[in-house]
C-alpha cells in the first residue's frame, strides 16, 4: 500500500476563526473619518478659498441714484461673478463681469457681446455697509445702491 494519503471530500474543514465584532466597528469608525475629513476639506475650499469677495459685498444690490439707472441691480457673487441688470436707453441690458478687488479699487472685467473683446472699468468703494453701497468712477461720479430685500 501507497503511503500516500487520499483527500477524503467527506472529511470535516478545520472552520475558519470568528471574525472579532469589533472590525465592523472599526470599518464604522474609518468610514465616518474618512467623510468627516471630505466635509472638512470641502467647507475649507467652499467657504475660504473660493471665496473672492467680502460677505459684505455678496448678494443682489439695487440701484438708488442716479436716476437714470434707478431700479438696477447688481448681484455680487463670492466666487467674483457679477450679473447686473440696467437701463439701456430705455431697454433692459444685461452685463456679466468678473469682479476683482484690489483694497478699495473694484476691477469689473466684461467681454463685450459682439467682439468678444475684454474691458476692465475701475470703480472705487466708497462705503460699503451691509445696507449701503456706494462706488464712484473714473469720472467722479457716484452710483449709490441698498441691498435687496
Amino acid at each position: 500500500m501507497s503511503k500516500t494519503h487520499k483527500h477524503n471530500s467527506n472529511q470535516a474543514q478545520t472552520p475558519r476563526p470568528a471574525v472579532p465584532a469589533t472590525s465592523g466597528l472599526r470599518r464604522l469608525m474609518l468610514a465616518l473619518l474618512a467623510l468627516t475629513i471630505a466635509g472638512a476639506t470641502w467647507a475649507i475650499f467652499e467657504f475660504v478659498v473660493w471665496n473672492k469677495l467680502p460677505r459684505e459685498l455678496v448678494g443682489k444690490w439695487v440701484v438708488t441714484e442716479p436716476t437714470e439707472q434707478e431700479g438696477a441691480t447688481f448681484d455680487f457673487y463670492r466666487t467674483g461673478a457679477m450679473v447686473g441688470v440696467i437701463n439701456m436707453h430705455g431697454k433692459e441690458g444685461h452685463v456679466n463681469a468678473s469682479i476683482r478687488l484690489e483694497g478699495q479699487n473694484m476691477h469689473a472685467t466684461t467681454k463685450h457681446p459682439t467682439t468678444g473683446e475684454e474691458m476692465t472699468r475701475t470703480q472705487v468703494i466708497r462705503t460699503l455697509t451691509e445696507n449701503e453701497l456706494v462706488l464712484q468712477d473714473e469720472k467722479g461720479q457716484l452710483l449709490k445702491m441698498k441691498r435687496a430685500d
